[in-house]
């Protein structure tokens, strides 16, 4: 676990500087990624939000104005965003994020949970969630069908 968040910051890392660089925006300096919203997952929504974010001049994120994204994923979008914090500047600035969700087949083997392109695509990867049929049959340790009607 803790090689995959050196991982995660590692790539974050090179993320902002090269942003800042390439496209004269400031650098992030500390980032929470969002989480995969749970009832979305469960029903198999994939969604992209795109936000345009306001930057004080001392680093701070000041709005948020979104402009694609139903209401689950704007939400941990931006509890995420809240807590992102920036180069501070002479004077304040105005990026465009967007952030993608997807779902990957639940058989993945070592998935990645958040991918960083530039300029300003943050992709965030769950499992999509195995269905289970209801009319399977279970068993419990002793062997019995756990869902057998009652009987008289």
């Amino acid at each position: 676990m803790t090689k995959y968040i050196g991982r995660v910051f590692l790539t974050f890392a090179l993320f902002s500087v090269f942003a800042a660089i390439l496209h004269g925006q400031p650098a992030i300096l500390e980032v929470a990624i969002p989480t995969y919203p749970t009832l979305a997952a469960h029903l198999g929504l994939e969604q992209e939000v795109t936000a345009t974010l306001g930057i004080s001049r001392c680093g701070r994120v000041k709005s948020i104005a979104f402009k694609t994204g139903e209401k689950n994923f704007r939400q941990v979008v931006k509890l995420a965003i809240q807590k992102w914090r920036f180069a501070s500047s002479q004077k304040g600035a105005e990026i465009v994020v967007t952030f993608s969700f997807k779902l990957l087949p639940s058989a993945t083997k070592d998935p990645p949970a958040v991918i960083f392109r530039l300029p300003n695509r943050v992709e965030i990867y769950a499992l999509r969630p195995r269905i289970v049929d209801p009319g399977d049959r279970a068993t419990s340790v002793f062997g019995d069908d756990v869902l057998r009607p009652y009987q008289d």
